[in-house]
Order: C-alpha cells, then sequence, then structure tokens
C-alpha cells in the first residue's frame, strides 16, 4: 500500500498562499482534487494545466469534478492522456474487455476527463475548454466512449454542438456567450461543447444530471498503407455477354495487410492477348471496391484481364481473369471467363466448302 507523502509548512505545491501542511489531503470542494493542489473554489471551475489561466468552466451553479482517470492517476487537473485512459479502463473494466487504442489518431494536447452536474436530468451543459495552441487544418473533437464503443468524433445534433472562439486577454468567453461562432474555426482556441445528459456525447449514456466527458482535439495519424496482394482481388460478375452493346462489370477490391480498405488508389487495366476488348475507367464504390464496365467489339478473343493496383506507397497485381469472345451460333459474340471458344459455325462451313469442291471435281 502506497503511504501519501508528509506534507511540509514550507512549501505551497498551489500557490494560494497557504503552507500544503496547513491544506492538507482534505477536499474541500469535492472536486476530486486535494486541497494542497487546488487553488479553485468555485465549482463551475477546474483546472486545465498548471497554467492557472487555463480553466475550464461550466455554467455558474454547476459542479466540476475530475473524471474516473484523472481521479485514479492522481492528476491535479482534468488533463489527461490517451495512455492513460485506456490503461485506466483497462484495469477497472470487470468484464475484461479491452479498450480500443485508436491508433490512427493522436491527441496533440491530451483529453478533458471531468464530470458536470447540476443541470436538470436529459438537459444539455455548456462547457467552455481552453487549448493550449490554436486550433489546426484537419484538427477534429474526438470521444471515448467506453469500452463497447470505442473511441467517435462528437456527435452533433439539436442538443450536442461545437463552437470555438478566440481567447480575449488570455481567457475565454463564458459559456453560452455570442462569441462563439458555430464549428471549430482554424485559429481558435476556445472550444465551446454544448452536450447532452444521456446523449450520444455522455459516457454514462443516463439522463441522471451527469455529463461524463472524456474528449479532446485529435488528430488523424494514419499512415499511408500499400495494398496487398492477398487481401486485394479482381473479379468479373458475368461468365456470358454478348458483343456490341452488351457489358461485363469488373470489379477490384482493394484493402492492405490488416484487411482495410484503401481508398484514392490508381487502378490500370489491361487484357493480355485479347483482341478488341475495352476496359472503361474504374471508379470507386465504397468499402475498397471499384468498377469498370468491359466490352468487345471483336467476334473471336481469347485471353487474361489484369490489373495493376497502386498508391504512393506501393503497388499490386492481382490474380488475372480469363475472358473468351466466342462467336454465337446466333451470329452474336460473347465473353465468356474460361470457356473455350466455339468452332461448330466454322466447321460446317469447311465442310460445306469442302464437299462442293469435290463435287465439282468429280463432274
Amino acid at each position: 500500500m502506497q503511504v501519501a507523502p508528509e506534507l511540509s509548512t514550507e512549501t505551497d505545491t498551489d500557490g494560494d498562499g497557504i503552507s500544503d501542511a496547513d491544506e492538507g489531503y482534505a477536499d474541500s470542494d469535492s472536486d476530486g482534487i486535494v486541497d494542497y493542489k487546488d487553488n479553485i473554489i468555485e465549482t463551475h471551475l477546474a483546472p486545465v494545466g498548471e497554467d492557472s489561466a487555463l480553466v475550464l468552466q461550466s455554467p455558474v451553479g454547476t459542479q466540476i469534478v475530475i473524471g474516473k482517470t484523472a481521479f485514479f492517476t492522481a492528476q491535479s487537473t482534468v488533463m489527461v492522456t490517451k495512455e492513460q485512459i485506456i490503461n485506466v479502463i483497462n484495469e477497472l473494466n470487470a468484464d475484461n474487455s479491452l479498450v480500443d487504442s485508436d491508433k490512427d489518431y493522436i491527441y496533440p494536447f491530451g483529453l478533458y476527463d471531468f464530470e458536470v452536474s447540476g443541470a436538470i436530468s436529459g438537459d444539455s451543459y455548456y462547457l467552455v475548454l481552453p487549448l493550449e495552441a490554436p486550433f489546426g487544418e484537419g484538427q477534429v473533437f474526438r470521444k471515448f466512449m467506453g469500452p463497447q464503443i470505442g473511441w467517435q468524433n462528437f456527435i452533433e445534433n439539436a442538443k450536442n454542438s461545437l463552437s470555438s472562439a478566440v481567447a480575449l486577454d488570455g481567457a475565454c468567453p463564458e459559456p453560452g456567450s455570442r462569441l462563439f461562432a458555430s464549428g471549430i474555426q482554424v485559429g481558435s482556441n476556445c472550444v465551446q461543447l454544448f452536450i447532452e445528459d444521456g446523449g450520444p456525447n455522455d459516457l454514462d449514456t443516463m439522463a441522471n444530471g451527469v455529463v461524463t466527458d472524456p474528449g479532446g482535439i485529435a488528430i488523424y495519424n494514419k499512415q499511408g498503407s500499400p495494398p496487398s496482394a492477398k487481401n486485394s482481388k479482381l473479379e468479373l460478375d458475368r461468365a456470358v455477354i454478348t458483343t456490341r452493346g452488351d457489358k461485363a462489370l469488373a470489379t477490384v477490391t482493394v484493402a492492405d495487410e490488416e484487411g482495410s480498405y484503401l481508398e484514392g488508389v490508381n487502378i490500370v487495366a489491361s487484357c493480355y492477348q485479347c483482341i478488341g476488348v475495352e476496359i472503361g475507367e474504374f471508379s470507386y464504390q465504397g468499402q475498397g471496391r471499384y468498377t469498370a464496365d468491359i466490352t468487345s467489339s471483336a467476334w473471336l478473343s481469347n485471353g487474361w484481364v489484369e490489373v495493376v493496383v497502386s498508391n504512393e506507397f506501393g503497388s499490386v497485381s492481382p490474380a488475372p481473369k480469363r475472358l473468351v469472345v466466342k462467336l454465337k451460333r446466333t451470329g452474336g459474340c460473347s465473353i465468356v471467363s474460361g470457356e473455350p471458344s466455339d468452332i461448330s459455325l466454322f466447321l460446317f462451313l469447311f465442310l460445306f466448302t469442302l464437299y462442293n469442291y469435290l463435287k465439282r471435281r468429280h463432274y
């Protein structure tokens, strides 16, 4: 069992003019921060960092307490890291389901881990979060919603929204101020959450008068992945089509080694040993699927459709598919995957010609 250190009468950790020994380990304002580290007495304010100017705000009359991760890691502010959230929740989780690491995102300022209460159950709270640096391009506000749901972008609707503003003289506008503009604007350093008790951004999911909110500014950090030969494939939708107007559909599904679908790849298609076969441009259909039409202007052809799939990180060639354009007995043509050519008409014409030739020689 860890023993709390003895507090000195000569130190004042929170800088409020009262020694650590005199303040002690009590929590007079019940915000989860021991008194000798806490110099804020207003219940609707909470420290964001060591800089006393960075203060989390909720409306007067409400109360902010530090969240579960901040409490179990003995933080004196509401700021925690993604790794701390993952470690604490994994340790406390009774059903042993592990928290997703949210590996595609980084949180440059950390995450705000707090609970706010005091409003009518089911109502929405205004909360103002100061940023250590202005909001930049490509950044989003993400939430942790427990082991079952995991991480998600902040969901906006009639009772949940994001807005932003620029701090004035180093301080953010108060909650609900008209200085906040809708959305998170690049260059702003104050973010306002309008968050519903029991709504899609409340971790406890219950309309109980308490909003639980681990969340923060995130940057998408997915490293580019090359397409995988194992997880990428070429398919044809039909065994037979007629020529001149009919068509087959080629589908290329592209994924990386982890099985994640890839967008924005380049696909170059050709038909080896084919005559008159044309392959259109591939268009993206979602879920890693790209499609193109195949047509033929020739009666006879026997070859292989091949594709090369590439992005800036690498390229692969999925297994090719055989195509045969064959002459139908009706005079039409068809594209077939894996069937031999039909030569019955040619054989008939050959025998008929040979018969006439021999007949003329006989007479």
